[in-house]
């Protein structure tokens, strides 16, 4: 059996015995089954089944249209594949960009702050959601420019004088999808600042947003 064929039985969830064996034995399956794992994890997650916007279906035809212009012709388990493949990929997609723009549960907190220093005609609108392992954030700003040359803004969840980063961006001209490895109950002071590309892992002190505890 080929390996499309069993990674594509495996993903439509009718994995027949060969399939099944071909996975565990093959090296090259093998080295995928995390990543098999993980699209399955992605695929059964409720969130991610919204309603599509109206031109998905075009947009998945002509990505198959395409792919068949520059290959040879394919059989039907190989062609399912593919199919399968270009969906999942547009299906994130889209999941992706409703996540990022709102359409998704209400946050667990939420915080509307005005911009400080270098950011004082900004506002930002920062929601949470407590999930395994620390909290989901998004930052919606408005009013905030990019970052200057050799500059990066952070999100930083304090508590007291510790502080633990969220990660950084350059712009928020779109909400802009975050994660801190702690929960905001234990931090609750949430700031973003404007970082030197220099390397050093500590806050800079340059406040853009601070919404204390």
């Amino acid at each position: 059996m080929r390996c499309e064929e069993a990674r594509a039985q495996y993903l439509e969830g009718d994995a027949s015995e060969a399939a099944r064996d071909h996975l565990s034995s093959c090296p090259q399956c093998i080295a995928h089954r995390s990543a098999l794992g993980s699209m399955l994890q992605i695929l059964d997650d409720p969130l991610l089944w919204i309603e599509p916007p109206p031109e998905l279906e075009r947009r998945v035809t002509r990505l198959i249209e395409t792919s068949d212009a520059e290959e040879p012709p394919m059989t039907g388990r190989r062609r399912r594949w593919q199919i399968i493949a270009a969906a999942a990929v547009l299906i994130v997609a889209v999941a992706t960009g409703a996540f990022l723009f709102g359409r998704q549960p209400p946050p667990d907190w939420e915080i509307t702050t005005a911009g400080v220093g270098p950011g004082e005609s900004a506002v930002a609108v920062i929601g949470g959601w407590n999930v395994e392992g620390g909290t989901r954030v998004v930052l919606a700003a408005e009013g905030l420019a990019a970052a200057p040359d050799g500059y990066t803004y952070e999100l930083w969840f304090i508590s007291d004088s510790t502080p633990i980063s969220g990660g950084t961006f350059a712009a928020a001209d779109q909400p802009v999808n975050l994660f801190v490895g702690v929960g905001r109950r234990e931090y609750p002071r949430v700031a973003v600042t404007l970082e030197p590309l220099d390397g050093d892992p500590a806050p800079s002190g340059i406040f853009v947003f601070d919404a204390g505890a």
